[in-house]
Order: structure tokens, then sequence, then C-alpha cells
């Protein structure tokens, strides 16, 4: 049984997040997000990679596998799960006109799929960008983290400016920030 982290900061911003959101729309996110992390689970076990630990961030939940070395392939496979079980759980979402389920989801995909070196994109690439210049992949992951970071914090901005109360985004941008550079 893995060992299951919770940061003090992290139960915190869970829990204004949890107090924020209507509850239909937060027993959706959280089935998501358990689906989401059971998918990275299931392959895990498939490529026989044990796991050591679960721990919540504020951006989510990260999984950390045992120390036993897996090849760039099973770690492609293990990272691409969670984003293959929320592409199936968009698509039940759309099929069976559950709104909620859909939209959820769409926003997890394409969250998770950003190449930024914390989600699943980003370990995606990484893990690739190792076949080809293992020498080179943690900076090119690193530059293009930061390419992408910066649009979406001038994404955010421009949020922050039209809507005047929404800051999510732009937090977000900060903490990946603080996340990979610091």
């Amino acid at each position: 049984m893995p060992l299951i982290k919770v940061s003090p900061f992290s139960l915190i911003i869970t829990v204004l997040i949890c107090c924020s959101m209507r509850s239909e729309l937060l027993i959706t996110v959280l089935i998501s997000v358990c689906l989401h992390e059971t998918g990275h689970i299931a392959a895990s076990y498939l490529c026989k990679s044990g796991i050591e630990c679960i721990s919540f961030t504020p951006i989510g939940i990260t999984i950390h596998r045992s120390a036993k070395l897996t090849s760039y392939k099973n770690d492609i496979i293990i990272y691409s799960f969670g984003p293959l079980m929320s592409l199936l759980l968009l698509v039940c979402g759309i099929l069976f006109h559950i709104d909620n389920l859909a939209f959820c989801n769409a926003g997890l995909l394409f969250l998770n799929l950003l190449p930024i070196k914390v989600f699943d994109g980003g370990k995606i690439l990484g893990a690739i960008l190792c076949f080809f210049v293992p020498d080179k992949s943690e900076f090119i992951i690193k530059v293009i983290t930061g390419v992408i970071l910066f649009f979406l914090w001038v994404c955010s901005v421009y949020i922050l400016i039209m809507t005047s109360s929404n800051i999510t985004l732009f937090m977000m941008c900060i903490y990946l920030f603080f996340t990979v550079y610091v």
C-alpha cells in the first residue's frame, strides 16, 4: 500500500476550492481526477512499476513510483494512461449528454497534455526527448515549459483584467513557475 502525503498548504487550497464549487460540479471534478489518477496507477502496475507514494499538491495529485528504473517506453505508457482516461470520460460525457463530465474532462485533458514539466504532457515529452537527446532533454523541457507558462500567464492577466475577479489561472501560473524553476 503506497504512502499518502497531503501538505497543509495543499489541504488549505483544496478546502478553499471545494468551498467555492457547486456540489454537483465538485463531485464530477473529484470523480474525474480520481479516475484520471487511476489510469496512471493501472498503467504503473501493468508496466510493473511499483508506487511508493501518492502526494496531493495544490494543482493535483502526484504519483511517485518506486526507485527501480523503467524504460522510457513504459514512462510514456504510464503518463499517457491518465489523459487516456480523461479522454474516455470526455467521450462518455458527450455521448450521454453529461455536460459537467464532458466539460471537466475536456479541461483536465487539455491541462494535462500541455508540455509543462510537471504535467503529463511534459513528462511524455521528456521521455520522448530522452530517446533522441538524453543530455539536453531536461534543458529543452524547461525552455518549453517556460514558453508555455509565459503564454498561460499572459492569458491569466487578460482574464484577470476582463473579469476583475478570476485569479485562479494567474495563481496556477505562479505556482507552476516556482515548482519548476525555484
